[in-house]
């Protein structure tokens, strides 16, 4: 099934088969990743997290001040425009959208007379096998390369790619990436959590070496109200090898189990990432309208 794509080329928008979706061949995006992204999940008529997402997505853009060329209710109409149009009202579906500069001549400095861009893509969403779910998957390991502002939303993710490529080359569903202190920020796509050997649940901080995302937010969240002890606190790998579980967490799949980093397994028995499974999975049932 062909979906449809919006495109937005500075001047007009139009809906369009997404194989006939195209920018300009000066367009920044293309030329130097000018641009930011957000990706979100519909599910039963909703825009999953949808506030968090959307100020995620300004944030970006006034981090490399540029202006959207359509608002927060335009890009929601648009988004259930695409929707309707690809035929996918009934199903789950992963909605991509993105803003850049623009085409303008290829310079590096902002153009005098910017144009913003804008790209929205839907795509039936793909849940993970019931056999990850239930047993866990294995992550690889490798260097973070990335750049110093994380917490952008940046559409230049070659490092990303790199890390995801290493990983599916070692037969890993996800890569985490070590900083220069040898501790693991989080995965080319996903955040990276273990509960440690105290049984305290963790994750990096949220500072400019991670994406602060939408689901490691809700997961903070649910479990302080569980009583779960959670700390914004690196972990090491010799941390995660005595871990008691681990994670990883993205607003596509919510949480999924972590069954080995590199060559350490970890135990089978997973009670705190299951009880936060289940509370991030009825948070969700609750955000649904039909």
């Amino acid at each position: 099934m062909e979906t449809i794509a919006y495109v937005h080329n500075g001047h007009a928008g139009r809906y369009v088969p997404r194989r006939f979706a195209a920018v300009s061949a000066e367009d920044r995006g293309l030329l130097f990743a000018d641009g930011v992204y957000e990706v979100v999940l519909f599910r039963g008529g909703a825009f999953m997290e949808w506030a968090a997402h959307w100020q995620r997505f300004e944030h970006s853009l006034k981090e490399i001040r540029l202006d959207c060329p359509v608002g927060e209710a335009t890009v929601k109409i648009i988004l259930q425009e695409i929707i309707r149009q690809s035929r996918l009202s009934q199903r789950d579906v992963v909605l991509y959208f993105h803003a850049t500069r623009g085409s303008a001549a290829r310079k590096h400095d902002f153009p005098s007379q910017p144009r913003p861009a804008f790209l929205a893509l839907a795509y039936p969403y793909k849940p993970p096998s019931a056999l990850a779910l239930k047993h866990g998957v294995k992550v690889a390991i490798a260097n973070d390369e990335r750049w110093k502002r994380c917490d952008i939303k940046s559409i230049s993710l070659l490092p990303n790619v790199l890390a995801k490529q290493l990983g599916h080359d070692q037969g890993a569903a996800e890569c985490w990436l070590l900083n220069d202190a040898g501790e693991v920020t989080e995965g080319a796509a996903a955040n990276a959590w273990i509960v440690d050997a105290k049984g305290t649940l963790r994750t990096h901080p949220k500072t400019h070496a991670i994406l602060g995302g939408v689901t490691r937010a809700a997961i903070m969240e649910l479990a302080k109200q569980a009583g779960i002890s959670v700390e914004e606190r690196a972990f090491t790998l010799k941390e995660v090898a005595t871990a008691k579980e681990a994670f990883l967490s993205l607003s596509t799949i919510g949480i999924l189990p972590v069954s080995q980093v590199e060559e350490h397994p970890l135990p089978d028995a997973r009670p705190i990432t299951q009880q936060l499974m289940a509370a991030f999975e009825a948070m969700r049932n609750r955000q649904i309208i039909i």
